[in-house]
């Protein structure tokens, strides 16, 4: 999924978990550390994994 934040950018990441208002967003930044948090539902948007620039190393081709 691509998540874009309050100031514009946006990230590429996997949802780990969610409820009806927001969705944990996990991925690793540029310096290889693990990134995880909550952002609600309208900042999400579902893409094809073919579309993200990450990919979860441990995820499903």
């Amino acid at each position: 999924m691509r998540v874009r934040f309050p100031d514009g950018h946006t990230v590429d990441t996997k949802a780990v978990a969610w409820t009806r208002s927001h969705v944990l967003a996990h991925w690793f930044d540029d310096e290889g550390q693990a990134q995880e948090v909550w952002v609600p539902t309208s900042a999400v948007f579902r893409i094809r994994r073919a579309e993200s620039f990450w990919q979860d190393p441990y995820g499903l081709p």
